[in-house]
């Protein structure tokens, strides 16, 4: 009767991780996103041609590059479930692993998302 509710703005990684923490923390929440779909920066597009060759590109964000260990453990645990892949060092900051998505970076937001309240396009 007493559960708190807590409105996140924004559906990107860092709402997406916050209202998973909250949620866990025992909060009800729901996510508000202004978008079609959720995941912000985390954007990927698919594209068929003509002769059905299908094509993956991310327009947003290309990769997640880390410098905080708890975002690494966060990022570990979805390598772990197969949803995210480690890539290399190199394409972010000295010695800082990076990250993308197996089916785009924006797969990574709709798994964090599957167990949240999200209302897009609000």
């Amino acid at each position: 009767m007493n559960q708190k509710t807590c409105i996140i703005v924004g559906g990107g990684i860092s709402g997406l991780i916050s209202a998973t923490l909250l949620k866990q923390a025992g909060l009800s929440v729901i996510v508000l996103d202004k978008g079609r779909r959720i995941g912000g920066r985390l954007a990927t597009r698919r594209v068929i041609s003509l002769s059905n060759v299908e094509g993956t590109f991310d327009y947003g964000a290309q990769f997640l590059s880390v410098s905080d260990p708890l975002f690494e453990t966060w990022l570990e645990s979805l390598k772990h479930r197969g949803v995210a892949v480690k890539w290399t060092s190199e394409l972010g900051q000295a010695n800082s692993p990076c990250y993308y998505g197996i089916r785009g970076n924006r797969c990574i937001a709709e798994y964090m998302a599957k167990d949240l309240e999200v209302h897009r396009q609000t």
